[in-house]
């Protein structure tokens, strides 16, 4: 049997912890540890800035960890432009290496193939804990955001635990809770509100993208399932659910498994920390999966704006999940139930009584303790991502490209729910057309200004809380996209706090350098030949950005284009764009430098 890594004391002590108090102050305070709040953490803590993270669950990795949606989707057409570069790749590099080296097993287990990622959130959050570590960055789990005040010259969060103020905020909430709860002028749905709310719109009646509450199940040997883990009767709403849920179980998506009754595992397949080893595709011996498919819980920006609602609309979601798992163990005759060692049950922080009440303890206790979500409230930005800056002509191929690109997204459009003409914000023109009716995936840009709110404010938007349509931001939740999105809004926070600017004033370019120098990937295509540790990788990515070159894209069959280009030309221009910008970059502090042993294998000490 495999240890796991759950039975960790230094772990477990994480977990538990209630901060009596918070720190007064802090130079970048970082609402939310899901990846993209670790990425940013992370690229401005090695700035030398200090830097605390306010977590509200007790573990870290956000979608990818507390809510459960641990089958990471990534465009795999794509895999060596988003895997080789940037704060993901070493988040994923540093993952893969911990179940390599600790655990000796495949992290590479889900939808049916072996080019997949599909980490256990126990595992996420124990490496991002210790990258977070390494870097110097204080991290406050189970703290309950209350209320947030961001001005000009103010940036101040009232949690649990007390308040706390920081020069600069980024608000990189699961669910927009900075932004809205401030006031500043945000988006919500196809509305815009602010300190005023959102004028005669009724929240009720605006469509959002639906939640999920997963569940990550493993199969039990036979006998041996807890008898508290078996639902006795059906869940609330379980047969207005049934004719959803027979289309999707147990064969899973599609209909090459049509009546294998292990098709569905593959899907969402885990690593089983305690059971036999396998791949993707090896999806028949597949043990451990979460529950992503055919739960989607509908919601309004109720959700947002009515704790009440809030509520209903999460019960409703378990109870979806539920009867999924009741179908399993009693029409199919599966000893499917929920893993109890993923640490979801580990928390201190109950969920709202009005959630659970009712439902079975022993069972609801092992859901991941947040839903997933698949929009947010956006901030009013300096630019605005729209579906047309984002249109792809036909599958794989990229977007126009813009200039001010700090961050790259490849995935379509993937709207769940609120895509009906009226759900779109008509004061951005954007309409269905603005979302292909078929997949299109391909290379995006995600210019600076969308994560800058328009005004002075001391606020900087990462996760899914950047400007853009409804459209746009349904292409950009994906857990790589997210993370390139924190990278950037950590690197313009590091260089806005050590030059004591806004982050308004922090020029376009200087950030694209310092990212770049990081190993950032932010062209269209990647360049044949050139790699992330090659000395012209920075200057020539930036020439490529600013058109200072001409390129030729060379297809390649079953992988991303590339491009050709006269790399010492493009060298020597990107050279002179990095000397020009030189005093702005600031080089990585010594006691907050990655530890040169990248398998994350130590202990939490």
């Amino acid at each position: 049997m495999m240890q796991n890594p759950l039975d960790s004391p230094v772990q477990r002590k994480l977990w538990s912890a209630v901060p009596s108090k918070l720190p007064l102050y802090t130079e970048l305070l970082v609402a939310g540890g899901g990846l993209s709040g670790c990425a940013a953490a992370l690229s401005a803590a090695r700035m030398g800035v200090t830097v605390t993270v306010i977590e509200p669950t007790h573990m870290l990795g956000g979608q990818a960890g507390p809510a459960g949606v641990s089958a990471m989707d990534v465009t795999q057409h794509y895999q060596e432009q988003i895997n080789g570069h940037g704060m993901w790749h070493e988040i994923r590099s540093r993952i893969t290496d911990y179940y390599r080296y600790r655990l000796r097993r495949h992290v590479n287990v889900s939808q049916y193939r072996d080019e997949s990622f599909a980490p256990n959130p126990v595992v996420v959050d124990r490496v991002l804990t210790q990258m977070l570590k390494e870097a110097g960055v204080r991290v406050h789990r189970n703290v309950a955001l209350q209320a947030a005040e961001i001005r000009a010259g103010i940036a101040k969060l009232r949690t649990s635990s007390g308040a706390i103020s920081g020069r600069l905020v980024i608000d990189a909430t699961e669910d927009g809770f900075v932004t809205r709860s401030s006031g500043i002028p945000h988006r919500l749905g196809n509305v815009i509100g602010g300190q005023e709310g959102y004028g005669s719109a009724d929240p009720d009646q605006i469509n959002l993208q639906a939640i999920t509450q997963t569940a990550i199940i493993r199969r039990y040997e036979p006998g041996t399932m807890p008898d508290e883990l078996r639902l006795q009767t059906p869940p609330e709403g379980f047969y207005d659910a049934l004719t959803e849920i027979v289309k999707g179980y147990p064969s899973g998506p599609g209909r090459a498994r049509l009546g294998h009754p292990n098709g569905f595992a593959g899907y969402r397949g885990a690593p089983d920390l305690g059971g036999k080893d396998y791949q993707g595709s090896e999806w028949e011996q597949i043990t451990r999966t979460s529950l992503n498919f055919c739960n989607d819980q509908p919601i309004t920006a109720a959700y947002f704006t009515d704790d009440a609602a809030r509520a209903e609309f999460e019960r409703s979601a378990i109870l979806r999940t539920l009867s999924i798992l009741y179908y399993l163990q009693h029409h199919l005759g599966l000893d499917w139930s929920v893993a109890t060692d993923e640490g979801f049950g580990e928390g201190p922080v109950r969920r709202d009584p009005r959630v659970t009440a009712g439902l079975p303890e022993a069972i609801v206790r092992h859901l991941p303790p947040i839903a997933y979500q698949r929009e947010s409230p956006r901030i009013i930005g300096r630019s605005t991502m729209t579906g047309k800056s984002i249109f792809r002509t036909r599958n794989r191929t990229c977007s126009a490209w813009d200039s001010s690109v700090v961050a790259v997204g490849t995935y379509p459009p993937d709207l769940h729910g609120g895509r009906e003409p009226e759900d779109l914000e008509t004061d951005l023109s954007e309409t269905l057309a603005d979302k292909p009716a078929k997949w299109r995936e391909g290379p995006f840009p995600i210019p600076l200004g969308a994560l800058i709110p328009r005004g002075n404010l001391p606020l900087i938007a990462a996760e899914k809380n950047l400007s853009a349509s409804r459209i746009a931001a349904a292409a950009t939740r994906l857990h790589p996209t997210a993370t390139a999105i924190g990278q950037a809004a950590g690197t313009l926070a590091g260089l806005a706090l050590k030059h004591d600017t806004a982050p308004r004033h922090v020029p376009t370019m200087a950030v694209q350098a310092a990212l770049v120098l990081q190993g950032a990937h932010l062209a269209h295509h990647p360049v044949l030949g050139l790699s992330r540790e090659d000395d012209d990788f920075a200057a020539v990515q930036l020439s490529i950005v600013h058109g200072l070159v001409d390129t030729v894209d060379v297809s390649r069959p079953n992988a991303c284009p590339h491009m050709r280009l006269d790399r010492e030309r493009a060298a020597r221009l990107g050279r002179s764009l990095l000397d020009e910008y030189r005093d702005w970059l600031v080089a990585p502090s010594p006691d907050s430098a990655p530890a040169e042993d990248s398998s994350a294998c130590g202990p939490l000490a």
